[in-house]
């Protein structure tokens, strides 16, 4: 869980995961591009066209598939964090959960995974 307040991963991009679910707690969501836009994170960008970009609303539970995910083929779902910086300074926070497969943190072959600093 992490508390954001810039406009990190603000480009859209893809993750080099199987599967990430990711849950904004509190703040504006995730905004994704569907695959039948033919966009990928290479595509020209599509900041201009926000008829493009879907959002996640806050307290709902999104599972993206990566670029390892089984039906991927090498391109997973085209995502970012929503920009901020353009809100008022009390609205720029966002509480962002992510859970990533035990293989993306090189916990695969542990029966009792543990939290590493």
């Amino acid at each position: 869980m992490e508390q954001i307040t810039t406009d990190s991963c603000r480009k859209f991009h893809t993750d080099h995961v199987a599967l990430r679910l990711l849950c904004t707690y509190y703040g504006p969501g995730t905004e994704w591009l569907s695959t039948t836009q033919g966009q990928t994170a290479a595509s020209p960008s599509p900041e201009d066209d926000f008829a493009l970009i879907h959002r996640i609303p806050a307290g709902h539970i999104a599972l993206l598939e990566g670029n390892k995910g089984p039906h991927a083929n090498g391109q997973g779902v085209v995502h970012r964090s929503p920009p901020l910086s353009h809100l008022p300074m009390s609205e720029r926070l966002r509480v962002l959960l992510t859970i990533d497969e035990p293989t993306a943190c090189g916990m695969a072959d542990e029966h009792n995974p543990t939290v590493r600093p």
